[in-house]
């Protein structure tokens, strides 16, 4: 799983660092999912671009260029099988949820229904004794109290 990397993707040239692709404002403009997909917390790894895409020197951006075009239009195909696949991912893990609640649901319905079950059984044996107790009385008791 991906519980213990908790890196957005991000894009890469030569090695290093460039920005997070949510972050990249040049291709999230592009982007068909720039939320959904790009800000997932389940979704990481990197982008490695050509060397020859600069970027800006703030280097949060890379630099306007027929190159960067040609990237992102390489890249926007893809996002369509991503966001499917973490939909994919996302159902998953919302049914395994859903199977938890549902057994943790059963069991304590069924201690209640049990615990409740007992209680009635006590409760039509304490009735019983009661009875007896009463018909003790009647004969034990005085014709005058009676």
């Amino acid at each position: 799983g991906t519980e213990g990397i908790s890196k957005p993707v991000r894009f890469f040239r030569h090695g290093r660092c460039i920005n997070e692709v949510k972050e990249t404002r040049s291709y999230i403009a592009e982007s068909q999912y720039p939320n959904s997909l790009w800000d997932s917390p389940s979704l990481c790894g990197l982008i490695e671009v050509p060397t020859e895409l600069s970027p800006v020197l703030t280097r949060d951006e890379f630099q306007r260029s027929a190159l960067r075009k040609a990237v992102y239009q390489a890249l926007l195909p893809l996002e369509l099988e991503l966001q499917q696949s973490l939909e994919e991912i996302m159902d998953d893990m919302l049914d395994d949820s859903m199977a938890e609640l549902e057994d943790a649901l059963t069991g304590s319905i069924t201690a209640v229904l049990r615990a409740d079950q007992s209680k009635l059984e006590d409760d039509d044996d304490d009735d019983d004794d009661d009875g007896d107790f009463v018909e003790d009385a009647k004969a034990t008791s005085s014709p005058a109290e009676a």
